[in-house]
């Protein structure tokens, strides 16, 4: 009987009541719990959307300053070497020496932007795109890199600088010196030096690439690598890395210009660029070109080596690079 009681107490409108008011509470408690979640989620997101944001403007304001400390750099070195009035270059110019200067921020009142420029005489190099066998095989066997570079199937190192020379030679020309890399039997040490002690030395300063480095122990010397000691530049005749003679953007025709390829053999400007480049001269240096609204940075990189400001049959005859004369 007391069973039966109370099934009909639970039965009563007033339990019945209680218990559907108990339901809604739970399940009233567990849409509340989502809601939070999901906007908890959701203000997460917004949060770290918000400080992306504010760190990418960041990393734009600072490229910003450093792009125009940079080129503050550039215009600086290129002053100084306008301003050198010797009849010829050496090492112990100022230019050679480097230079070191700091701009205003512009935007932090009192920061101040350091910046390092270092020139380096492309003269005193040897030009890999014309240079002969011979040449070439000297220079690898006087960078002293030799050993243990190349392959041992051939039996004296003689034979190895002979069969890399030739490499080279077939490979030509070359864009950069970098290029280098994709030629059969070169090696990361023979292109690049010693890893951990690379420095940039100039092919004048061969002679001294068996000394020691200050400081250090035999095992421990510093030797340059390929790419430290030649170039692709052509220095004594105004041509391009294949030996092509450059276009004078100064003097150049409209077809001259509409004639310019990339990288890809692709035309570069279009007739109307072409004039639109005429009508821009006078150019101090083929860097005024990047002030022209038809040449963007990346066809300027790809004609930079096919352009100059002077014609190929100037020649600065009362110039004497000391490094190579």
């Amino acid at each position: 009987m007391a069973i039966q009681d109370q099934m009909a107490d639970n039965l009563t409108p007033e339990y019945m009541t209680k218990t559907i008011q108990n339901d809604e509470r739970g399940l009233s408690l567990i849409s509340t719990l989502w809601i939070v979640t999901i906007l908890s989620v959701l203000a997460t997101q917004f949060l770290y959307s918000i400080r992306l944001e504010g760190r990418r403007q960041a990393n734009f304001v600072d490229r910003t300053k450093f792009h125009y400390a940079a080129k503050a750099g550039f215009e600086n070195a290129v002053a100084v070497i306008r301003a050198d009035d010797t009849p010829f270059d050496s090492l112990g110019e100022q230019w050679a020496s480097g230079i070191e200067d700091q701009i205003e921020d512009g935007i932090i009142i009192g920061n101040m932007l350091d910046y390092q420029v270092q020139i380096i005489d492309e003269g005193s190099k040897i030009n890999i795109n014309t240079a002969d066998a011979t040449t070439i095989a000297n220079l690898i066997n006087s960078s002293g890199l030799l050993a243990g570079s190349i392959s041992t199937e051939v039996d004296t190192a003689e034979e190895n600088q002979q069969l890399l020379a030739q490499s080279i030679i077939e490979t030509r020309p070359f864009r950069t010196v970098r290029d280098l890399a994709r030629v059969e039997g070169m090696t990361e040490t023979l292109l690049y030096g010693q890893p951990q002690q690379s420095q940039n030395v100039n092919a004048a300063q061969l002679p001294d690439l068996g000394l020691m480095v200050q400081g250090e122990d035999e095992s421990a010397q510093s030797l340059p690598g390929l790419v430290d000691l030649v170039t692709i530049y052509s220095i004594d005749k105004n041509t391009d890395a294949s030996g092509q003679a450059r276009v004078n953007i100064n003097s150049a025709n409209q077809q001259q210009l509409t004639q310019l390829t990339g990288n890809n053999n692709q035309q570069m400007f279009t007739e109307d660029e072409a004039q639109a480049l005429i009508q821009g001269r006078d150019y101090d240096g083929i860097g005024n070109l990047l002030d022209a609204q038809a040449v963007s940075d990346e066809t300027f990189d790809n004609i930079r080596d096919e352009i100059s400001v002077d014609s190929s049959d100037d020649n600065d005859e009362e110039m004497v690079n000391i490094n190579t004369g």
